[in-house]
């Protein structure tokens, strides 16, 4: 997102909001234990390693894009026609995905689709492009580096899992790369 806003949203980013990024970055780095990480000569890591590029790069799009329509039209509108026509592009798929083998859908699974679709996506966007509504790009997108941090947090809370041993640093830097990036 830093990257594009000077060129979708006119943006620039301030130089200490690039050091904490590259500095949070590298925290991520940490926190997802290298060791556990494809080498460099696999083919799977290398289209694995472009699919994670390139969907970076077209949520970033998405989201400076919806900053520029949002200056027009409020978060539920651009969200609900990115809801909309997310559902609509995925039709196709769904068709495709009929044609095999039919589970039946329970009561509990209609209730985790509604929530994923209504709160967890839809409530979701509506407040990230209501912050970005309010603060430059460079400011709000370190905050998507909090994510890992909250998954394997959660992961050990809830399911027991192991927190690599670097855990602590990458989480230091992580923190230190956002707030450098985030403050005023």
């Amino acid at each position: 997102m830093v990257l594009l806003a000077p060129l979708v949203v006119s943006e620039r980013p301030r130089p200490l909001a690039l050091i904490g990024i590259v500095v949070a970055l590298a925290g991520v780095v940490l926190v997802v234990d290298p060791g556990r990480l494809p080498g460099p000569g696999g083919a799977g890591a290398l289209v694995s390693n472009a699919v994670v590029l390139v969907s970076s790069g077209a949520f970033a799009l998405y989201s400076l894009l919806g900053k520029a329509f949002d200056r027009a039209h409020s978060p539920t509108v651009f969200t609900g026609i990115s809801c909309w026509g997310g559902a609509l592009a995925a039709l196709p798929l769904a068709g495709l995905e009929l044609t095999g083998a039919q589970p039946e859908p329970t009561p509990l699974s209609w209730a985790m689709l509604a929530y994923l679709g209504v709160v967890a996506t839809f409530a979701g966007f509506i407040v990230w492009f209501w912050g970005l509504r309010r603060v430059p790009a460079a400011r709000a997108a370190p905050l998507l580096f909090l994510q890992p941090l909250s998954g394997l947090v959660l992961s050990a809370l809830i399911l027991g899992e192991s927190l690599p041993s670097i855990f602590l640093l990458g989480t230091a830097l992580v923190l230190a790369g956002v707030y450098l990036a985030a403050r005023r």
